[in-house]
């Protein structure tokens, strides 16, 4: 018994790591920039992470088969080991049912920007409210403070009315973002973005 539930728990676990090689493939017609996938569909440019949805339901799924164990565990009387996993199992399958279902999805085109996120949440911007596409350097904040690496770059949309939008693409490096805002204020029929 301790050894099936020892097998059980170390697929539960390594789902989500064997999910992630699939979730790098990419259709041909598609562009990756950074961690994003930009992609045409007719006159519209949709950016999108696509390896959210893929890990999200590996993770799902890793979470449901701790959760069974648990549950097979507490029926043999283990109630403590059970308890243990049958937590861990609930954690792994919210994680991944907002990784599966939590991911955010950007439609750009010269008429209007579609933001797809959450729940089904949609927010829309007429082309006319747009001004422009930003590249803009983040300041580091403490976690990135003790890591050694790049500085993160932000893409953002500003509205005429001089808000910030809520949307947002971070990036490793300058050149990177300044390749998805070039491509996103094409789609949008807005300047480039200043240097």
């Amino acid at each position: 018994m301790r050894a099936a539930l020892l097998v059980l728990a170390g697929l539960a676990l390594a789902s989500p790591l064997a999910a992630a090689p699939a979730a790098a493939a990419d259709p041909a017609d598609a562009v990756r920039i950074g961690r994003y996938r930009l992609e045409r569909t007719g006159d519209a440019l949709a950016i999108a992470s696509p390896g959210d949805a893929r890990v999200g339901r590996a993770l799902a799924v890793g979470g449901a088969v701790l959760l069974v164990a648990g549950v097979a565990l507490a029926t043999s009387g283990r109630r403590g080991l059970a308890i243990a996993l049958a937590l861990l199992g609930l954690g792994l399958a919210a994680a991944g049912a907002l990784g599966a279902f939590g991911s955010t999805r950007v439609r750009a085109s010269r008429t209007e920007l579609v933001r797809e996120g959450f729940g089904a949440r949609t927010q829309r911007w007429p082309r006319d409210a747009l001004a422009t596409v930003e590249v803009v350097r983040r300041a580091p904040s403490a976690e990135d403070r003790k890591r050694v690496g790049l500085p993160r770059w932000d893409v953002r949309v500003r509205a005429r009315s001089g808000e910030r939008l809520a949307v947002r693409f971070t990036l490793g490096s300058e050149g990177e973002a300044r390749a998805l805002a070039t491509a996103l204020a094409n789609a949008l029929d807005l300047p480039p973005p200043e240097r």
